[in-house]
């Protein structure tokens, strides 16, 4: 399971751990930690990290603190409340709120090129703006 959420398929399961990938990545080693570096409640972050943890993206160490095994394969980027990573030829994209988070994914090449209008347009240009693209 560890090649497997190194490579990226297993945030494709579940987008909206991406915020707490990144938030232990970072260095928040408990669910505390993690919550005020999301700038979330704690009980968002602690079901982020329960969730993290069983998908295999972060793991426990034998004193419980959290740690990523893989910080190097998955580069996320974040601007403000929004986070966004490249996995394949897909876009990940979350927001966090202040009780919920909202994640939706995109193809690569619609944020290459973005449609002119809609929502696919409008996704596509939020996930731009995040990656750095605008």
């Amino acid at each position: 399971m560890r090649g497997e959420s190194c490579s990226g398929s297993r945030l494709l399961e579940a987008p909206w751990t991406l915020p707490v990938y990144w938030a232990v990545a970072s260095g928040g080693g408990s669910v505390s930690e993690v919550a005020r570096l999301l700038g979330s409640s704690r009980r968002l972050a602690a079901s982020g990290v329960y969730y993290a943890v069983r998908l295999g993206l972060i793991e426990r160490d034998s004193e419980g603190r959290l740690r990523a095994p893989c910080r190097s394969s998955i580069k996320v980027y974040r601007r403000g409340r929004l986070f966004a990573a490249v996995v394949g030829k897909t876009v990940l994209v979350a927001k966090v709120r202040g009780r919920s988070v909202k994640a939706y994914t995109i193809p690569l090449e619609q944020v290459l090129e973005p449609p002119d209008k809609g929502k696919a347009g409008y996704r596509a240009r939020i996930a731009r703006m995040v990656l750095g693209l605008e």
